[in-house]
């Protein structure tokens, strides 16, 4: 009994330059096909299609990998062509044979002085010690004026304090020497006196 032919799908994915096409029978085998490590699926990277042109290459050849490059209207076939500038770069024009070669180099530029710039980056490290020093002198300062406050408070708190014991001691006195007063003047009226 003679088996059944085995059906294809068509997918594609773009890998650097180039698209590829592979007619396969499953997504897995399109995926191991393409070489990729990762679900290109799942990421949106690759999709089955139904191109006409795309699905008459990749059936003719199953299992194959076919490849053209990217953003061209060239077929698909195995080997795939390379790129061109001018496949990319519309208006762009391919390099006559040999050119490459009548290109001169450049000759290499000068390194650049860096006085300048190492004077300029001193001056702003300069700037950057004298201000660390000025602040580091003004925080002392101020943490000796601090302390100074302190000492002066507290000798405020004490003054006032010595001063509401006197208060409070004198109003007693005054207490008592008033009632002294009061007591000696009744004495005075009772023998006769006029006060």
């Amino acid at each position: 009994m003679a088996k059944a032919p085995r059906k294809l799908k068509v997918f594609r994915t773009q890998i650097g330059f180039h698209e590829l096409a592979v007619a396969t029978g499953s997504r897995a085998a399109a995926l191991r096909a393409f070489g990729a490590r990762q679900d290109l699926f799942a990421l949106g990277l690759a999709a089955e299609t139904d191109e006409a042109d795309v699905v008459a290459a990749a059936t003719a050849r199953p299992d194959v990998v076919l490849r053209r490059p990217v953003g061209s209207d060239l077929p698909f076939g195995q080997d795939g062509a390379r790129p061109r500038i001018a496949d990319v770069d519309p208006g762009g024009v391919d390099p006559e044979p040999g050119a490459a070669a009548a290109v001169k180099e450049k000759p290499a530029k000068p390194r650049p002085d860096r006085t300048r710039l190492d004077a300029a980056e001193e001056r702003l490290a300069t700037l950057d010690r004298e201000h660390e020093a000025a602040a580091t002198e003004t925080a002392a300062a101020l943490e000796k004026l601090a302390a100074e406050e302190r000492r002066i408070r507290s000798e405020i708190a004490a003054a006032e304090a010595d001063a509401r014991t006197r208060d409070r001691e004198w109003r007693e006195r005054r207490e008592r020497a008033e009632a002294a007063v009061e007591r000696e003047r009744t004495a005075f009226r009772r023998a006769g006196g006029d006060a």
